[in-house]
């Protein structure tokens, strides 16, 4: 089967990877690219927590995103940005802010896992990936407490990662559409 821009199918939450598990009309089950795919609720309004997302991403960063509520392409490549400049700012990595995702990024966030009690803009950018992967938190204000902790718990849970809330490269690495 096959989907053109404007068909809508349901999503149950599941991913592979950049692929997300799919429920069609059309053709049944299957799995889509992330790119693909803007988040919409039963009523038709574009997806809240993406805008939070988004909204954070220009606020924290100043990256000038269109608020939307489609996380695509761009929004990913700001979010890898945001990461590069949390590293950059908290940690001295020097990094290219380019939003590309390359070897020296991915380098960077292994030698930083955050944990509950963190505070910085690197924890900020992880409650925009949990807001942008559909993990409403109460806010994001760079704190890493008790309500960052159980949504990354869930989130990890749901990608069949090590739920230990402590957000490595293995779930920054996810959040990222990596």
């Amino acid at each position: 089967g096959q989907l053109y821009q404007g068909d809508t199918f349901e999503v149950d939450g599941k991913r592979s990877g950049s692929w997300i598990h799919i429920k069609s009309s059309e053709f049944g089950i299957g799995y889509i690219h992330q790119d693909y795919v803007a988040y919409r609720s039963s009523s038709g309004t574009e997806n809240s927590t993406v805008k939070k997302a988004q909204k954070a991403l220009n606020s924290y960063f100043g990256l000038g995103l269109t608020v939307d509520g489609a996380w695509g392409s761009g929004s990913e490549k700001a979010y890898i940005k945001a990461i590069q400049m949390a590293l950059n700012d908290e940690y001295g990595e020097g990094l290219s802010e380019d939003g590309a995702w390359g070897p020296a990024t991915r380098s960077a966030i292994s030698a930083h896992v955050l944990k509950r009690g963190d505070q910085n803009n690197y924890v900020a950018v992880l409650q925009i990936g949990l807001l942008a992967k559909g993990y409403n938190l109460t806010s994001v204000d760079a704190v890493f407490g008790s309500d960052t902790e159980s949504k990354l718990i869930s989130f990890q849970k749901n990608e069949e990662l090590t739920a230990d809330g402590k957000a490595g490269l293995a779930t920054m690495t996810i959040l990222a559409g990596r």
